[in-house]
This record gives structure tokens, C-alpha cells and sequence, in this order.
């Protein structure tokens, strides 16, 4: 009673840390400059907070809710993940054909949990879209990335495979060791995971945040040097029309708005004319 009380409370102390990286990420993008994709990133996130939460009414709720649809929410979580960043690339939006493959992993996922209870069919199917998922945000990720952008996106799928790792341990452990109860319901095993949860959850949030930084920072250094390239060229341009003006041979017109100035060069100096208006 004790150990199953210490994981209900390990599983509560998960979702108050997701809940607080989402509330973060909100944050960030309603008052920080983010680009197209970002919003995607804290639905991924929503998600995953509401896998946890269904996570704690596991014998509580039905199975359907507790062990189906949060499945579901995990494929949904990183589809949403990598639309993200397909769109934060500029990349086409392929939505509509992963939103189909996710739909039909998520009939075979309720399948083997409503109308046959098998955990490694089921637990299979939704590690086996984790791991893809993991391996087309790196495809998408370092395909356009460069300098401190690939380095971040290096570090969020570092992140995505020790997840990817832990689910596969505790197939393995199913297949090979101890079976489903305890794969599941062990306090060692649950503690070890809980820590690698907790480690990816802020990796994760982290490396969002600091790719979003990243291009920001490097759009601001364009920006700058934009600037300068231009007051460069305005100073370049003054000087050209100081020295047009100062060794032209002929009286220069200079006309704004509705009157005239003429400027006649004489021996370097300059003679100026009062200005007329026109009627």
C-alpha cells in the first residue's frame, strides 16, 4: 500500500512538472517572438501532460481511457512534434498522411486494449510510432539546420531516444524477465522511470525554447547587419553627391516639393539661390 501510494505520488509530481513546462511554453509564446510551428509544440505537450494524468486513474478508469487513449495521445504527441517542426522549417505540411498512419495505429492500439488485452502488441505498436516519429524529427531536424539550430535539434533527440530506450527496456523486461505486472507496477523500475521522464520533459521543453532562441537570435544578427550595410551605403551615397555637387561644372537643381534651389559651383564654394514657388 505504501509503494503504491509513493508511485501515486511520483506520478502526480510527473504531471505538476509537465503541466508547468506547458504553462512555460505558453508563456514564452504569448509573449515572446515565435515562429510557425511553435504552437503545434505546446499541443505536443498538452498531450503529454494528459498521458500522465490518465496514467493516475489507471485502475481507477476504464482501461480505455488509462491504457488506450493514452497511447493515442502519445502518437498524437509527437505527430504533433514533428508537424511543428516540418513547419517551423517552411516545409510542406504533411499533416493529413500522418494523421491517417496515426489513426490506424490507434484502431490496432484499441484493439489490444479493449477487445483483447494484450500489453505487447499494443505496447509495441505505440513504441514502434515513437521510435519513427523520433527518427523523422531527426530527418527533418539536421536536414535544415545548421550551427547552433543542429545543435539544439542534436540535443532534443537525445532526449527522444533515452524515451525510446525506456520503452524499449520495459518490452524487453515483459519478454524476457518479469512480465507485465511488474514491468509496470515495480517501485525501482517505476522510480527509474519516472527520473528519465522527468529528464526528458525538461530536455525537451529546454531544446523548443532554445531552437525558437537560436533562429532568433540569428534573424536579429541579419537584421544588423542589414542595418549597417545600409547606413553604409546611405554615408556612401552622401559622399558621392558631395563630391557630384561640389566639382559639377554646371548649376545643379535641387527640387523639393513645389519650389527650387539651384546651386552654382564657383571655385569649390557654393552660391545658393533663393528659393521660388510656383503659382
Amino acid at each position: 500500500m505504501d509503494s503504491q501510494l509513493c508511485i501515486q505520488a511520483l506520478v502526480v509530481s510527473l504531471v505538476l512538472v509537465k503541466l508547468t513546462l506547458l504553462t512555460s511554453l505558453f508563456l514564452y509564446w504569448r509573449f515572446q517572438k515565435t515562429y510557425h510551428g511553435f504552437s503545434l509544440w505546446i499541443l505536443s505537450f498538452a498531450c503529454s501532460a494528459g498521458i500522465q494524468s490518465l496514467y493516475f486513474f489507471r485502475g481507477v478508469i476504464a482501461d480505455f481511457w488509462s491504457v488506450g487513449i493514452a497511447n493515442i495521445l502519445l502518437i498524437l504527441s509527437m505527430l504533433l512534434l514533428l508537424e511543428g517542426l516540418r513547419r517551423y522549417n517552411g516545409a510542406r505540411s504533411a499533416l493529413k498522411v500522418h494523421l491517417a498512419g496515426a489513426a490506424v495505429c490507434s484502431v490496432a492500439v484499441l484493439y489490444y486494449t479493449v477487445v483483447q488485452n494484450q500489453f505487447l502488441p499494443r505496447n509495441l505498436l505505440a513504441t514502434g510510432m515513437f521510435l519513427l516519429y523520433t527518427l523523422l524529427i531527426a530527418r527533418e531536424g539536421l536536414r535544415g539546420a545548421s550551427g547552433k539550430q543542429r545543435t539544439v535539434i542534436k540535443a532534443m533527440l537525445f532526449f527522444l531516444l533515452l524515451d525510446s530506450a525506456l520503452r524499449g527496456f520495459r518490452i524487453a523486461a515483459y519478454i524476457f524477465y518479469v512480465g507485465p505486472a511488474s514491468s509496470f507496477d515495480s517501485s525501482m523500475t517505476f522510480i527509474a522511470g519516472f527520473i528519465i521522464n522527468i529528464i526528458v520533459a525538461i530536455g525537451t521543453a529546454f531544446s523548443l525554447v532554445m531552437l525558437n532562441g537560436a533562429r532568433l537570435t540569428e534573424d536579429l544578427q541579419i537584421e544588423k547587419e542589414n542595418v549597417i550595410d545600409g547606413q553604409a551605403q546611405l554615408i556612401e551615397s552622401q559622399q558621392q553627391l558631395r563630391r557630384a555637387i561640389k566639382f559639377s561644372p554646371f548649376p545643379i537643381p535641387i527640387i523639393k516639393g513645389l519650389s527650387f534651389l539651384t546651386a552654382i559651383i564657383l571655385s569649390g564654394s557654393f552660391v545658393d539661390m533663393t528659393p521660388k514657388a510656383y503659382a
